[in-house]
């Protein structure tokens, strides 16, 4: 199990420009599956392939931009085992002048039966234009409330910062609609207490992804992603993850 912000990568390519004059609303139903390498789950017992169910909502207008998500974790092993794994991502930014800076809020809540996580940030993010090339850089403070019955150890206060640098490009060799997206979320500073709740041997972490997401038909969309861990989530040796998903939209 993930309790971790990579989920934010359900949302970062609707989020990327904020703060921009076209208003809208989407909601979407989202079924995939994730697995990692064999490596990754040899050194990291509680990395392991599993399916996952996602309901999400987002909605911009001229000076919000906001997404919530839902997501199921290994379902088919409710019962069984109880290794299922429930989490929320709430991401909101509100523009702040023309030069689209936004302050930054965001709330991942992510729990099972032997861990739950909670990871507040509050900073500022600015979007940038550069040709085709569409990205945006952050800053935030972090606040953690966190438990392991694994380590027996919780943690609950401020955590360092933590650091988001995310772009988003067209592809031009593809349909109208298919994107690039980059995505590198860094904890800097991490609280040594908090490290030990989840067995980090450091006060730096860090996910790095590369996702590329399109439609297949009229409200079907495909994604497939590739997420580098160290110190993070459930991979406190690091490790990779893939996953694919389909996404409908009504």
């Amino acid at each position: 199990m993930k309790l971790n912000s990579k989920i934010i990568g359900l949302a970062v390519t609707l989020l990327g420009g904020f703060g921009m004059a076209d208003a809208g609303a989407s909601t979407q139903i989202e079924a995939g599956y994730l697995g990692f390498t064999s490596a990754t789950r040899d050194d990291n017992p509680g990395a392991f392939n599993q399916s996952f169910v996602a309901l999400s909502h987002f909605s911009r207008d001229e000076r919000n931009t906001f997404y919530q998500m839902l997501k199921v974790e290994n379902p088919g092993k409710w019962v069984a085992d109880k290794r299922v794994a429930f989490k929320s991502l709430t991401v909101w930014h509100y523009r702040l002048n023309e030069e689209r800076t936004a302050l930054w809020l965001q709330n991942f809540l992510g729990t099972h039966k032997h861990l739950t996580e909670d990871n507040f940030y509050l900073g500022l993010k600015q979007h940038f234009d550069c040709g085709a090339l569409r990205f945006n850089l952050g800053l935030a403070g972090h606040y953690t409330v966190s438990q392991s019955n694994l380590t027996d150890k919780d943690y609950s206060g401020l955590s360092g910062v933590v650091f988001n640098g995310n772009s988003y490009y067209d592809l031009p060799v593809f349909p109208k609609g298919w994107k690039l997206n980059l995505d590198y979320t860094a904890a800097l500073g991490r609280d040594h207490e908090h490290a030990a709740v989840f067995g980090y041997d450091d006060d730096y972490g860090h996910q790095l992804f590369a996702a590329v997401s399109g439609p297949l038909a009229q409200d079907l969309s495909l994604k497939l992603q590739l997420t580098h861990y160290k110190s993070w989530g459930t991979a406190p040796n690091d490790g990779l993850e893939y996953s694919f998903s389909l996404r409908y939209a009504f």
